[in-house]
């Protein structure tokens, strides 16, 4: 399922990655999964910089799922940079965070975000959440921008 979506996931916890993940799988994911640990890496993947500069092991995403508490930026400033890139201004970007504060929600939905969900510690909720993010995958057969 869901094998044209391709997700770039920007989050620094690794438990909170491989929480992800399993999710995904349990939701029967057969896309593309990528992870980055920062903004900063974030960017270098858009920018295809660094190591992201192969484009078939790093293709470009249609669905971008990021935490605001990123080590290095905000995630509200990853996505009004996300929104300012041509090629991405229209890709989805869900914001998937720790934290159910309103203000971190407002900063997200205003930098551009498509949609706020909060992350949880339930396995069970978690795949729920999961399963709402990959409604967002475009339908079969739209690969994305900048494909």
């Amino acid at each position: 399922m869901f094998a044209h979506c391709i997700i770039l996931h920007v989050d620094d916890d690794d438990n909170d990655s491989l929480f992800f993940q399993r999710a995904l799988a349990k939701n029967g994911f057969a896309g593309v999964y990528r992870r980055v640990r920062s903004g900063k890496e974030a960017r270098e993947y858009f920018m295809r910089e660094g190591q992201f500069q192969d484009r078939l092991l790093f293709p470009t995403p249609n669905l971008i799922v990021t935490d605001m508490g990123l080590v290095d930026h905000g995630g509200a400033e990853l996505i009004q940079w996300i929104r300012n890139q041509t090629a991405h201004e229209k890709t989805t970007v869900i914001v998937l965070s720790g934290t159910l504060d309103g203000e971190k929600q407002k900063r997200a939905l205003d930098a551009g975000a498509t949609r706020f969900l909060s992350k949880s510690v339930s396995y069970t909720d978690t795949i729920q959440r999961i399963q709402d993010i990959l409604q967002h995958c475009p339908p079969t057969g739209e690969s994305g921008p900048g494909q």
